[in-house]
């Protein structure tokens, strides 16, 4: 796995998520005023995974 991954990991769903949907809020109701900033998807460690940041918990 780590040759084809190069030890990459995908980030939680629940921060993607969160990011879709006040993306969608922000096109649809024009709240919050500025389009949020997309999240990285690719990280290089666990703590990416589990807990959707780069810095362990």
């Amino acid at each position: 796995m780590a040759t084809v991954s190069f030890f990459r990991t995908l980030r939680g769903g629940r921060h993607l998520l969160r990011h879709q949907m006040l993306n969608a809020m922000h096109e649809t109701f024009g709240r919050p005023t500025f389009r949020p900033a997309a999240p990285e998807p690719l990280g290089l460690d666990a703590a990416v995974a589990f807990t959707g940041s780069g810095q362990p918990p």
